[in-house]
């Protein structure tokens, strides 16, 4: 046999061998992916050979395909490629300076114009419905809209997004609850509008950055202030911010490439945090996510007590320090359609509720179930 026969027999067995011990040893350090999804499980042999057709192909393909040595690096080097000779991503629009966006956003966006007025009316009698059951326990509503990014900076979008008419569906809702007196509305939009001396959404990541979510936080004591019959907010935190480099975010995540991407990210001072703050506790019934009540000798001048029910958009507000002007703050993540259950487990005292929905899925509403009155355990 000649060498080159030889060095290509060896090269064959190598590279074939190379996948096979990758896998089974993880010699190669390759960042897992984050695919959001769960992985193929192994075969059931006994259930298929005994009780199913015998075939084992399928099954043993799709577990193998999803652990076969190499797999993260191969996709990691295929989106590298796209991204940097295509700009293209099959899980990410990508923008313009750096901006990614969800497709997901856009799709929700577009099932929700098509749903035509039959549900625009369907979410106006569900806020009403939300806004008496309170009502009737002494409690003022607060529906608060967050917008998405690509509303705030659609300049860095791509020219191959879908796009919605300019008076689209949110755009009537938002001027429908700015037009109702059973509730309060704070309008992100406006929020943001008013917070433009900071970049106020994440480039790589759907969230916003610190600053976006101190001015929402901000707007929220403003308003429950308005509601009390203050004069004017109590809101007096001030906060400086350092720029790091970071390469955290969802939107990055989805990417999944060799090289990260990065953005300037924005490091707040102070912070102000739940860990090993007494005042915060959690719930041991687990309706709530966390609990916290102001400090003995502090609630003489506080807002009353308020339960936070929405999406991790409000996450910002407790480093923000919104806590420090309320007597009380039961937070609720707005996870397994969970609102009934908040609604018959209003803790005693609360004054307001906050609602809080993001743009594109704006109808979510109408997903709750409200209970009726006879219905509520504690008030």
């Amino acid at each position: 046999m000649s060498r080159i026969k030889f060095a290509f027999v060896v090269a064959f067995f190598t590279f074939s061998a190379l996948p096979v011990a990758q896998w089974a040893t993880g010699f190669v350090d390759i960042s897992a992916l984050q695919e959001k999804r769960l992985l193929a499980p192994p075969p059931d042999f006994s259930a298929i050979l005994l009780h199913g057709d015998g075939r084992l192909s399928a099954a043993i393909n799709k577990w193998f395909d999803d652990r076969y040595g190499f797999r993260a690096l191969f996709i990691r080097l295929k989106n590298q490629l796209d991204y940097w000779a295509f700009r293209h991503s099959d899980k990410v629009f990508i923008g313009s300076d750096g901006w990614l966006y969800l497709p997901d956003d856009f799709n929700a966006g577009i099932i929700a114009e098509r749903a035509g007025d039959a549900a625009t009316e369907q979410v106006h009698q569900q806020y009403f419905k939300l806004a008496r059951y309170l009502t009737a326990a002494g409690i003022r509503l607060i529906v608060i809209g967050n917008p998405v990014k690509e509303s705030i900076y659609p300049q860095y979008l791509p020219r191959n997004v879908p796009t919605l008419p300019r008076e689209s569906r949110y755009q009537k809702l938002r001027t429908w609850l700015k037009s109702r007196s059973e509730f309060d509305f704070v309008d992100g939009d406006e929020v943001l509008a008013d917070c433009r001396q900071w970049r106020t959404f994440n480039l790589i990541d759907t969230h916003m950055t610190f600053p976006g979510g101190v001015c929402f936080a901000q707007a929220l004591i403003a308003q429950i202030a308005k509601d009390e019959g203050r004069p004017i907010s109590p809101w007096d935190h001030s906060f400086s911010y350092t720029l790091h480099s970071s390469i955290y975010g969802g939107e990055a995540n989805f990417l999944a490439l060799l090289f990260p991407i990065a953005q300037p990210a924005f490091d707040p001072d102070p912070v102000y945090s739940r860990d090993q703050n007494p005042s915060f506790s959690l719930d041991p019934s687990g309706i709530f996510e966390w609990i916290y009540h102001a400090p003995s000798g502090t609630g003489a001048n506080l807002l009353p007590p308020v339960v936070l029910f929405g999406n991790s958009f409000l996450d910002h507000y407790v480093a923000a320090g919104i806590q420090s002007y309320l007597s009380a703050v039961y937070r609720a993540r707005n996870n397994d359609k969970n609102l009934s259950t908040v609604l018959t487990n209003l803790p005693d005292g609360t004054r307001y509720l906050v609602y809080n929905f993001l743009e594109p899925r704006a109808n979510a509403i109408v997903q709750y179930e409200i209970p009726e009155r006879g219905d509520s355990a504690t008030h």
